[in-house]
């Protein structure tokens, strides 16, 4: 789902619709859907405790997107921006307090994705634009603007491996592992007091009990895939937009090199001095976020004035704007090397502001969890919406 300038939430998925029914993949009609939304004793608005996560600024956001759904006047647009907004609301789970953190790329994958950057580089016309782009999601002044897309190969798959274990830990709320690095001082007992051990033995039981359960409740994460090199140009744009659903539920952003003499979507001394670290991963939370905005309005117009106004001293340097599950609207800054890891497909991300510059290239890596067809059916998404999903409210 992506939003253009100007416009309320552009679906995503195809569908086709006449005056009495909307058939999705040509699989599911009004009658059968409605039927499911009666049948699993749905109501309208949707319970308190049916947002997910059910934060109070999540609701806040979603309550007001789900009424920008309602205007949007074409039916086939409308009904595809239910399904996303259903699914980014009430039925995808998240995995994550906030949805999205900061960390550092390995070296050695970096270099080499650098190296192989600059190479592309320096013949830039080896390199096509890239044709597979959503038709709003990026937005371009000129089509000689649109993106280079520079194979990296190999580098793909070794991304996919190196950043699967960084994404683990931090679903798995990897930071605080006291639990597990105890174990090994509990060796210390005291052989005359056999009291003492046998307390000891029960604990070390109980901690070994605890951990064989956390391993059990892991999660896993499997590649769909590593897209990229992408090298902005001059004057991109990427629209407000949440990924696919199926296969882009947990992604990063590794921020491979931009040109020094841009104004890059970077600006180093302002990040550095905002992020905090947690456990080898930068989690941006609360006030410690670059700058924080409240989402009042969904469409990206309302984005870049907002920006616009909070920034009138000082020119913007192209961040990544993000949502958070506390209702926060924030600013990423990302250096060379740093990866963002985010939910990609619930949290609203985009670069609403135009870059101002010759080239940032960027490499794209996206997870789903290995228990993601068990845990989600993408036909929920739709059964939830309301029967008088049609109704359109006047502006």
């Amino acid at each position: 789902l992506c939003l253009p300038p100007n416009k309320a939430p552009s679906p995503s998925l195809s569908s086709k619709s006449n005056n009495n029914f909307l058939f999705v993949h040509a699989a599911l009609n009004e009658h059968e859907r409605v039927s499911h939304y009666h049948s699993r004793n749905y109501t309208w608005p949707p319970l308190e405790e049916e947002y997910v996560p059910n934060t109070d600024g999540w609701k806040r956001i979603m309550k007001r997107r789900l009424e920008q759904v309602r205007r949007i006047e074409d039916v086939s647009d409308m009904y595809n921006g239910w399904v996303a907004t259903i699914h980014t609301a009430l039925i995808a789970p998240n995995f994550t307090e906030y949805g999205w953190a900061i960390t550092r790329a390995p070296q050695g994958l970096l270099d080499e994705l650098v190296t192989s950057a600059h190479r592309g580089l320096s013949s830039p016309h080896n390199m096509p634009p890239e044709e597979n782009i959503g038709s709003t999601c990026i937005d371009v002044p000129h089509p000689s603007n649109r993106p280079l897309l520079h194979p990296i190969e190999h580098l793909e798959r070794r991304a996919l491996l190196e950043l699967r274990p960084i994404a683990e830990a931090w679903i798995n709320h990897d930071d605080n592992h006291d639990d597990d690095n105890n174990h090994d001082d509990e060796n210390h007992d005291d052989d005359d007091d056999d009291h003492n051990r046998d307390d000891d033995d029960n604990e070390w039981t109980m901690q070994r009990t605890k951990r064989t359960e956390r391993k059990q409740e892991r999660k896993h994460l499997i590649g769909n895939n590593a897209y990229g090199l992408r090298i902005y140009k001059n004057g991109s744009r990427l629209n407000m937009h949440v990924d696919k659903s199926g296969t882009h539920v947990v992604s990063a952003i590794l921020h491979v090199d931009h040109d020094v003499n841009s104004k890059p979507w970077v600006r180093e001394s302002f990040f550095r001095k905002m992020y905090r670290a947690c456990g080898g991963i930068l989690v941006f939370k609360d006030m410690c976020v670059c700058v924080l905005y409240t989402l009042c309005v969904l469409i990206p117009t309302f984005y870049s004035n907002c920006l616009h106004a909070s920034h009138t001293k000082q020119k913007m340097k192209k961040p990544i704007v993000i949502e958070d599950y506390q209702g926060n609207l924030n600013e990423v800054v990302l250096e060379k090397g740093d990866v963002l890891l985010y939910e990609s497909s619930k949290c609203f991300h985009g670069r609403p502001r135009r870059f101002e510059g010759e080239w940032y290239t960027s490499l794209f890596i996206h997870y789903y969890p290995s228990n993601w067809k068990r845990i989600y059916n993408s036909l929920d998404v739709h059964y939830r919406i309301p029967p008088e999903w049609n109704t359109i409210l006047p502006p």
